[in-house]
């Protein structure tokens, strides 16, 4: 059933690409929170606190970590029943061998 390892690898794939997002997303949030404002001396008493975002801000990553977690599973999960149908296969075919031999 190649349709569900193709869904997990999707789901995987998008999972990762949701965790890019929340990385830049942090990371551009960060060097503007750094970056000096051109008007801006160094003789200022007080610099306003810089707000710490929404908790939303994280939301894709979190989402892609949750994707990427489930992707992975479904890509586990089915490789490990491609393996156990193929011992079965074979195991099937090892009985129907040596029975056939005895006759």
């Amino acid at each position: 059933m190649q349709f569900a390892r193709f869904h997990s690898i999707v789901l995987t794939a998008f999972g990762a690409l949701l965790l890019m997002l929340q990385a830049y997303m942090i990371f551009a949030s960060r060097a503007v929170a750094q970056r000096p404002m051109p008007d801006e001396t160094s003789t200022t008493e007080s610099k306003a606190p810089v707000s710490s975002g929404h908790v939303f801000i994280y939301l894709p990553g979190v989402v892609g970590l949750a994707m990427a977690g489930l992707g992975a599973c479904g890509v586990v999960q089915r490789q490990r029943e491609l393996i156990a149908h193929a011992d079965a296969e074979e195991e099937l075919a090892r009985h129907y061998t040596a029975n056939y031999g005895r006759q």
